[in-house]
């Protein structure tokens, strides 16, 4: 028992000293990186930055790690040869199929709701107030009814329950709402043509199907006369480009590729793209690109990965996200100006969506520099309509960063009291 025991204190002193020297030699090789971490402190004013900031930091410390990649795949083949669908404490799901989930050990609340639902409630009376129509737009997530095929009874991280609290307190507000989950479940598609294996984003056909909805909307419920032909809307008016091999999904790069493999990234575009004209540009970037639909907002070049663990699939459409993108639309320069308060998610839709709107402005939904400089072009009357979109896992304090003070929420309620009684 005591040579038991000796060997236990054994292999912990040689972990514990692993693990000091594989830290020692991030901070040291990362002394810049770190430094500049820590100087963002002194930019820290509130808990909820603070918690952006440490999550930040978690982020920043594991990347660092010299040789990650190497350990991520012999923890990915360990795994597969004990025949694991669990990953990283129940972090990660995988099931029959090899598809991954989020995964949790407790089921998350939704007391926090009400409180978005206020500020979501605020924003729409904001927009109204200064002539435009407003909207919220839930976008999906892989554990879609009628379509995932996951075994329940798994330790999912199912966010179904939080997204119909949500909806349904926005429905008690009157806030309209368009639930991305619908034309998913609609179209008959399989999960696998939606989303990516290893990766919670979805795939093209996926954004296509959101957009076509979200036109819809527009039309059916605002009187709108987008795409009158159908062309946009129809999927037999694209084509397809395949790309082979090219994608690991930031859930892959976390479990390993012995686990999960390479998916293709399948583009989808429109077959009469080469004679639209289109300007994109973004604020916190030197970037901006001019041309048809696909040189403009479609960047090729980032489905050339030189590191699969560092590159990411979520650029290929508008760069991913920034502060605030702009898309202009110089074949219908007096169609809709549209603004979105977003996420990466819309980023494909908002590529799709651009054929039939004048302008697009996107402005990023957890920063609050972009949510003032929205408020401020909505005062400003810039705007035709505003919609603000969420991913469900999204559904967090520093996605809502607009009208937290609830002395300004009610003074936005007073004023459109006051507003109505003077009419």
């Amino acid at each position: 028992m005591k040579q038991f025991f000796l060997k236990k204190k054994i292999y912990t002193v040689l972990l514990l000293l692993f693990v000091l020297v594989v830290s020692f030699l991030n901070l040291y090789g990362n002394k810049k990186t770190y430094g500049n971490y820590c100087k963002e402190l002194q930019t820290v004013t509130n808990l909820s930055q603070f918690k952006v900031w440490m999550e930040k930091g978690e982020h920043l410390f594991e990347s660092q790690i010299p040789g990650k990649q190497l350990y991520v795949e012999i923890y990915s083949i360990l795994q597969k040869v004990m025949g694991k669908k669990e990953f990283h404490n129940f972090q990660y799901i995988m099931d029959q199929d090899g598809m991954v989930y989020y995964g949790s050990t407790y089921p998350r609340g939704t007391d926090d709701l009400e409180e978005y639902a206020d500020r979501i409630k605020a924003l729409e009376t904001y927009v109204e107030n200064n002539g435009a129509s407003f909207f919220f737009c839930m976008a999906p997530c892989k554990i879609t009814r009628g379509i995932s095929q996951v075994n329940r009874s798994l330790l999912l991280n199912d966010p179904n329950i939080r997204m119909d609290t949500l909806l349904s307190k926005l429905q008690q507000r009157n806030v309209h709402s368009l639930d991305l989950r619908i034309p998913l479940m609609e179209s008959g598609k399989p999960l696998s043509e939606l989303f990516y294996f290893a990766d919670h984003y979805w795939t093209s056909k996926g954004a296509l199907l959101g957009m076509i909805a979200l036109v819809d909307e527009l039309n059916d419920y605002y009187g709108e006369n987008l795409d009158p032909t159908l062309y946009y809307r129809d999927l037999e008016q694209y084509d397809s480009k395949v790309y082979e091999n090219v994608v690991l999904g930031s859930d892959g790069k976390r479990i390993g590729l012995a686990s999960c493999g390479l998916e293709d990234f399948v583009h989808l575009y429109p077959r009469n793209y080469e004679k639209s004209l289109y300007s994109w540009s973004c604020e916190d970037a030197t970037l901006s690109r001019n041309g048809n639909l696909r040189e403009a907002l479609f960047l090729e070049e980032k489905l050339a990965p030189t590191d699969f663990f560092t590159d990411t699939i979520y650029r290929v459409y508008l760069d991913q996200i920034h502060e605030k993108d702009t898309i202009i639309n110089h074949n219908n320069p007096n169609g809709l100006k549209v603004a979105v308060l977003r996420d990466a998610y819309f980023s494909p839709m908002a590529v799709y969506l651009a054929p039939m709107v004048g302008e697009l402005d996107l402005y990023r939904n957890n920063s609050e520099a972009a949510a003032q400089k929205l408020l401020q072009s909505i005062e400003k009357k810039q705007y035709d309509y505003v919609i603000y979109e969420t991913y469900p896992y999204n559904m967090e304090e520093e996605n809502f960063p607009f009208f937290e003070d609830k002395i300004a929420r009610n003074t936005v309620s007073k004023n459109t009291e006051r507003g109505l009684h003077e009419k």
